[in-house]
């Protein structure tokens, strides 16, 4: 799991920025194997709540695989469309409903619910 997480990052981030007029440019150049070791992350994430046993899928909740079913699906179009709009609407609903996920899960934790 942590070294697809790695991968991702040194994804991301380049070693040099020689030959990459601006990080935009860079971004849309290496999304395919970006977004594809996202769905990696969430297929890794998934196995493992599975394999930590009923007790663990029932705490994350009855979202919990849609959310992760909306990650995959999303991430995989990501990898194919170069549309600026929906990389931008991407973020902004990943950013929301991950947002909003983790706030019930916490306040679950917590006893807030």
């Amino acid at each position: 799991y942590s070294m697809i997480v790695y991968a991702v990052i040194a994804t991301l981030v380049p070693d040099t920025l020689s030959g990459i007029r601006d990080y935009e440019e860079y971004f849309y150049r290496v999304r395919r194997p970006l977004f594809f070791l996202l769905i990696m992350v969430m297929i890794m994430d998934g196995l493992d709540s599975v394999l930590k046993g009923p007790e663990n899928i029932e705490r994350l909740g009855p979202t919990y695989f849609p959310v992760l079913g909306l990650w995959i699906v999303g991430h995989a179009f990501a990898s194919y469309t170069a549309s600026k709009r929906y990389h931008a609407a991407w973020v902004v609903l990943y950013f929301a409903v991950q947002t909003l996920w983790s706030m019930g899960v916490w306040a679950e934790a917590f006893g807030a619910r």
